[in-house]
């Protein structure tokens, strides 16, 4: 007889290492109190397995997730010895332990998982390239008072730095959703490696964040704003293509731009045929072309594209507890929870979106099919005409 396959939630969660949680669990102090949980009934990977469980089986309350532990209870044993965590002792350690355990672990399993996501991608640049930028999570004020946005709404900001080669972010800072980026752009850049190129939306231009890039010695890429005061461009134009693009050598002049005094930078002008506009690039690269600089810009899309998937998939937008340490553990395994169903899109052969990849488990969480061969998609035809037409319900006309 054919030995039975365990649950696709429980092969899920086999995927991740329990080692590197054990440690960083018994390094870290487990509540903010002092007090210490009994491991021998639950522990943090028992937290971890149920707050998958919450995204990607798109529950929407503690109950919702009790229901479907419940129903999983006898195969909980196979995911690496995870319980079953009723509602309220769920809410008690999702409240309660201290959210930079999961923060740990995100990047330990990153690591764990960097061969299989770099895969694919090959290296444009002889230097890491890195996307800055931030998304907010909107809260309501009167249910997260701690969590002050504007005057009668709540949010914090994701502070995110993207890595172009795996598509996933390198480093993630939460912080309250009214600071300016440009105020924590440095905190975000120190955890990069100083040698590394870094692409900001419009919203990071600020002449003292770009003389420390250049002390630094990181490049940078952002676009121009319009009423920046430089040097004439036409006296230092290094290279052009009539009607497409130009690069040229400027100096910041006024006030504000003291901080950037003696340090030049490179302006591109580039033409979008398909808009008609034209758009002004910066950067303190001296080695990279025209085109290089506006296709680094170009590519910053990815992390826009990210912060969709996040929030269209994931549930970032509606939480289970209200504490901070409840809303940011739950967002900690939204983010384990997308790379684990990225790391399988990447693998699988069947042209999968994330979207329809992350329905499709939702929808076989509890089966006991092999996640291997589901990925793979191997009753369906890869093309329309190869269909067979047995079995299938002729219509009324036919």
């Amino acid at each position: 007889m054919k030995p039975k396959t365990i649950t696709v939630f429980a092969q899920l969660c086999n995927m991740l290492p329990r080692e590197p949680l054990i440690r960083i669990s018994q390094d870290q102090t487990p509540s903010e109190d002092g007090r210490r949980f009994n491991d021998q009934k639950f522990n943090t990977w028992d937290l971890l397995c149920a707050l998958i469980f919450c995204h990607l089986g798109r529950c929407t309350s503690l109950r919702c997730i009790e229901d479907g532990l419940f129903t999983a209870r006898q195969e909980l044993h196979h995911a690496r010895q995870a319980q079953f965590l009723r509602r309220s002792t769920l809410s008690y350690i999702n409240n309660h332990t201290n959210f930079s355990i999961l923060e740990m672990y995100y990047y330990q399993v990153l690591e764990h998982f960097r061969e299989a996501l770099a895969l694919k991608f090959s290296k444009t640049y002889t230097k890491p390239v890195f996307s800055l930028d931030s998304t907010t999570i909107i809260l309501c004020y009167s249910l997260f008072p701690w969590a002050r946005y504007r005057s009668h709404k709540g949010g914090l900001k994701l502070h995110t730095a993207l890595n172009h080669e795996l598509l996933f972010p390198e480093v993630i800072d939460m912080t309250e959703g009214s600071l300016n980026d440009v105020k924590h752009a440095k905190a975000v850049i120190r955890q990069l490696p100083p040698d590394s190129i870094v692409v900001m939306d419009r919203g990071y231009n600020d002449y003292e964040l770009f003389s420390w890039l250049s002390d630094r010695g990181t490049t940078f890429v952002t676009r121009l704003k319009d009423n920046a005061l430089t040097t004439p461009l036409h006296n230092r134009c290094l290279a052009a293509v009539p009607g497409e693009w130009s690069l040229h050598s400027f100096e910041f002049c006024g006030i504000a731009a003291r901080c950037c005094e003696g340090k030049s930078f490179r302006l591109v002008c580039w033409n979008d045929t398909e808009n008609l506009r034209w758009f002004r690039f910066i950067s303190n690269a001296e080695n990279l072309t025209g085109p290089q600089i506006a296709q680094l810009y170009r590519d910053r899309w990815k992390i826009e594209l990210f912060f969709k998937k996040l929030k269209q998939n994931l549930r970032v937008q509606s939480f289970i507890g209200r504490s901070p340490n409840a809303v940011m553990n739950q967002i900690w395994g939204a983010m384990i929870s997308v790379l684990l169903v990225d790391v399988l899109l990447r693998q699988a052969k069947y042209p999968w979106s994330f979207s329809r990849l992350f329905d499709y488990l939702s929808m076989n969480l509890l089966t006991h099919n092999n996640l291997t061969q589901i990925i793979e998609r191997p009753n369906l035809p890869t093309e329309p005409n190869e269909a067979s037409l047995e079995g299938v319900q002729q219509r009324l006309f036919d």
